[in-house]
């Protein structure tokens, strides 16, 4: 083609694509009210291990979440271990299995870092990466809870 009927040619419009949501997309992304529960239980076996459950529940999704974790300290207070989770909702599943390292510091904020492998039941998988962040609230032992919060 030589640059005069090149240039003469009308532009193409380019086509947009849109996919018909489903009522299911509707229905999750309407907004929900409910209830959420959490549990979570740290626990030191010896002082060179981690052992961790964490139990989360919601009725305005009717989902449950739950996580097992275990560690050994290769420094002091950083466990490096395996980590098992499962998430279940009436229509969806995903469960995931890696490892973790709890208890690294950065000032008062204390990480975790997980990475592993997923799985769900729309049958996709792939690589999963987790940071999170706490601090703390408890009260060090030997002193009085006035004297640390005032």
């Amino acid at each position: 083609m030589d640059a005069r009927a090149c240039c003469t040619q009308r532009a193409r419009r380019p086509r947009i694509r849109r996919r018909a949501r489903s009522a299911d997309a509707w229905r999750s992304a309407r907004t929900r009210f409910g209830l959420r529960g959490q549990a979570e239980l740290w626990a030191h076996p010896t002082p060179e291990t981690l052992a961790t459950a964490t139990l989360i529940a919601g009725s305005a999704r009717e989902h449950l979440w739950g996580r097992l974790s275990g560690g050994y300290a290769f420094w002091p207070g950083v466990f490096v271990g395996p980590e098992a989770s499962l998430y279940l909702r009436e229509d969806y599943r995903e469960w995931r299995l890696g490892a973790h390292v709890t208890g690294l510091k950065w000032r008062s904020l204390n990480l975790r870092i997980s990475a592993g492998y997923r799985r769900d039941s729309d049958d996709r998988g792939g690589a999963y990466f987790g940071l999170t962040g706490y601090v703390h609230l408890c009260v060090p032992k030997g002193k009085r809870a006035e004297k640390v919060l005032g």
